[in-house]
This record gives structure tokens, C-alpha cells and sequence, in this order.
């Protein structure tokens, strides 16, 4: 029984050990001050970099709307809102539209597809609440 027994100076004496002697080298970005600074792997990023400039500008136009939208709320109204334009914007990725000139046949097909995967009417009429702020304030502009 007494061999079993540490004291707390030997308990500290064998963690630390264990521990890293610089906790700067745990660190990410850690590293020779010449060394590069890592990136996320290109292909695993959702945009990847090589866009046309054009297409770049006009995303970054949507971003810029939308957060100078998103300021007139608060944050429950704000963080669904950015999920609705979001998606919008996801959508219309994905099917290679302008997301800064959908018309309202594109706006159609939208609420088509929200009633296909079965939202509720208050999500689709919210989420097009959204979007005409987003036209309301492309219009501003």
C-alpha cells in the first residue's frame, strides 16, 4: 500500500515530462520567420481561386450586400437571413447563374425546389423577404 502512494511533487514531476518544452512549436503557423505560411489545400477549398476576375468581383459585391443588409437587424433576424441568402447564392452557383441578375423565372424555380424538399411556407416566404432586400438594395446602388 505505501509503494502505491505518490506524493504531489511526484505527480508534477511526471506530467511534466510529457509536456512540449516550447509551446510556440505547437503552434500552427509556428515556425523559421522566413518559412512560408500554410494555406488550406486549394481543392479542398468550396471557391476555388482560379475565378475569373469579373465572376470574383461580383461575388464579393454579393457579400459586401448582404453583411450592409444584415446590419439593420439583430442577430437571430440577421443569422437567418444570411443563411437564406446564402443558399440563394449557393443555388444559383451551382446552376451557373448571375446571383446578382436572377429574374423571377429563377426565383420561381427556387421556391419550386424549397416546396419539393418540403419547407414550410413561412421558410419560403422568408427566405424571398430576404432576397427582395437584397434586390431593394442592388437598386439603391
Amino acid at each position: 500500500m505505501i509503494a502505491e502512494e505518490t506524493t504531489g511533487d511526484d505527480a508534477e514531476d511526471s506530467g511534466a515530462g510529457a509536456r512540449a518544452a516550447d509551446p510556440a512549436q505547437d503552434e500552427p503557423d509556428a515556425g523559421p520567420a522566413g518559412s512560408p505560411v500554410r494555406r488550406y489545400p486549394d481543392y479542398l477549398m468550396d471557391f476555388p481561386p482560379d475565378l475569373p476576375p469579373e465572376q470574383v468581383r461580383r461575388w464579393q459585391r454579393f457579400f459586401d450586400l448582404r453583411e450592409d443588409i444584415l446590419l439593420d437587424y439583430g442577430y437571430q433576424t440577421a443569422r437567418a437571413y444570411w443563411g437564406d441568402l446564402q443558399d440563394i447564392f449557393e443555388w444559383a452557383v451551382e446552376r451557373d447563374k448571375d446571383v446578382l441578375a436572377l429574374t423571377g423565372r429563377d426565383l420561381r424555380q427556387y421556391r419550386a425546389l424549397l416546396r419539393r424538399r418540403k419547407y414550410s411556407e413561412a421558410t419560403i416566404r422568408r427566405r424571398m423577404v430576404a432576397w427582395r432586400k437584397m434586390e431593394e438594395r442592388m437598386k439603391e446602388e
